[in-house]
């Protein structure tokens, strides 16, 4: 899930944006690579696409350990939709906005906040035990005069209050999650960045799928007769159609 996470941050279109205006356009990177930017962005492309593809393996991995037979099946859903076969349109249309996709993300963060949160209470709580429990077996061998503090009983109400900071994030990490909602999550974030890699490098690269429309920022496009790699509806063509001629054999 961080993993996905920091790729959708990348994504985002002031992010990309930077890329074009800041790294691309360095002499160091223009210098050692090309200056065609087109190329430039179809490498970038390429390694964002490479991390996508290593997500989407580990993701298809979990699928088939899932109960729905739709996440079993993810590795052949990505792969049709890498080669621009959507059947749910509109979803592609709503994904491919920014601000659209950002509530799976922000769950994404909670969830690994959470969870981050309680891996770190249980280690800190390990060790609270384990030093209550040297101070219990030095208690028993020393005389009780020696022991003037109540350090055992701060200690046992550290303990108790731990116990509940660790009980409060179990519920709203992923320990208090199905394995087959985590997995559907991170595969409807791998639909979505993937749609978002489309939207951003589409009019620069031509190996990806137009599942999304170009965005406006002030970007150069690819050729209008470049190959649709989309399903749905013949569009019939704009140009006004003329009737055919027919010439004689004279």
């Amino acid at each position: 899930m961080s993993r996905l996470i920091s790729l959708y941050s990348f994504l985002s279109e002031n992010e990309f944006t930077r890329l074009r205006n800041g790294p691309l356009r360095s002499r160091g990177v223009r210098y050692l690579n090309s200056e065609d930017e087109f190329h430039l962005l179809s490498l970038a492309c390429c390694e964002k696409l490479d991390e996508l593809d290593s997500a989407a393996f580990t993701v298809s991995r979990l699928g088939r350990r899932c109960s729905d037979p739709g996440l079993r099946c993810f590795s052949y859903d990505y792969e049709d939709l890498k080669q621009g076969i959507v059947v749910a349109r509109d979803r592609v249309e709503f994904y491919s906005k920014q601000g659209n996709g950002s509530k799976i993300f922000r769950k994404m963060e909670k969830y690994v906040s959470a969870t981050t949160q309680l891996h770190a209470g249980l280690e800190s709580l390990a060790e609270m035990e384990a030093s209550e429990r040297k101070f219990q077996m030095l208690k028993l061998k020393l005389e009780p005069s020696k022991f003037i503090t109540n350090n055992g009983c701060i200690d046992g109400q550290r303990i108790a209050a731990q116990r509940k900071q660790i009980k409060r994030c179990r519920e709203t990490s992923l320990w208090n999650v199905t394995f087959d909602k985590s997995v559907r999550l991170m595969a409807e974030a791998i639909r979505v960045i993937f749609i978002r890699m489309c939207k951003l490098f589409g009019p620069f690269v031509s190996f990806l799928p137009c599942l999304a429309r170009s965005s406006n920022l002030g970007m150069k496009s690819k050729p209008k007769n470049a190959q649709l790699y989309a399903s749905g509806p013949i569009q019939k063509s704009s140009i006004p159609s003329t009737p055919p001629r027919f010439y004689s054999q004279e």
